[in-house]
């Protein structure tokens, strides 16, 4: 009996999940010498100078609450961010990056981009737009990523 052949959006998914894992498999082999793990690298590249509350960064990313605090932990034992409580409510501990945070984000932005060159660099300027158009549109999803 013959195998039945998958449907055109189940090939779609395939193909997008082995990009994605491609993606994080080389982004986790240029992120070892920096000790940091892909969930880390997007942690840091989501925040900005000003601080973001935890549940607004784990909407951002698409990350339970629980697993980003344990990510928040250990970037806080290497000095890359703060959280602190803000004045009149201790519950409230937006995250900021420290001068360290900064810099490695700075170190992360090349390697990002080193990465999405070697994925999607073949693919003409057009092309990468309606790329970045069709996902963008997933609005819809909500999956765990951290």
């Amino acid at each position: 009996m013959a195998r039945p052949k998958p449907g055109l959006t189940a090939l779609i998914a395939n193909r997008l999940a082995e990009l994605a894992i491609a993606a994080d498999h080389e982004t986790a082999v240029k992120l070892h010498r920096l000790r940091l793990t892909v969930a880390q690298m997007r942690v840091l590249l989501a925040l900005s100078d000003e601080g973001v509350a935890q549940s607004a960064l784990a909407r951002a990313l698409h990350c339970d609450v629980s697993n980003l605090t344990s990510l928040l932990r250990r970037l806080e034992r290497r000095r890359l961010i703060t959280r602190s409580a803000a004045d009149g409510d201790r519950r409230y501990k937006p995250v900021s990056l420290t001068l360290a945070g900064r810099r490695m984000q700075q170190r992360l932005l090349p390697i990002q981009a080193q990465v999405a060159g070697q994925l999607y660099g073949h693919l003409t300027r057009r092309q990468q737009r309606q790329l970045y158009d069709l996902v963008a549109s997933r609005s819809w999803l909500h999956s765990e990523r951290c």
